[in-house]
Formats: structure tokens, C-alpha cells, sequence
């Protein structure tokens, strides 16, 4: 009886997009600092942006 292997690639195909982005999540949280980063208080100057698509 032969024995079947998976492919990897196969594998990842047949693989939830869902579960993906989860692991990839989860992979961020792990890098991420324990304590929070420092808070941004600075106040943005509304004249400095302008509407996509305007020139």
C-alpha cells in the first residue's frame, strides 16, 4: 500500500484564509512590547491635509 505525503504548498493552499491571517496576527502580538508606546498628544493642522483627489 503506498503511503501518501503532503505537500507543503498543497497544504498551504487548502488552508482557510481566515486561519492565516490569524497566525500572522498572532505572530505580531508576539513581537510586539509588553508595556504600551508612548502616546501621541501632538494637535495636526487640518490646512496641512488635503481631499484625495484635489490638487
Amino acid at each position: 500500500m503506498p503511503t501518501s505525503t503532503i505537500d507543503y504548498d498543497d497544504f498551504l493552499d487548502e488552508l482557510p484564509t481566515a486561519v492565516m491571517v490569524k497566525r500572522l496576527i498572532d505572530e505580531v502580538l508576539a513581537e510586539m512590547p509588553e508595556e504600551p508606546c508612548e502616546e501621541v498628544t501632538e494637535e495636526l493642522d487640518p490646512s496641512e491635509f488635503r481631499a484625495i483627489g484635489t490638487r
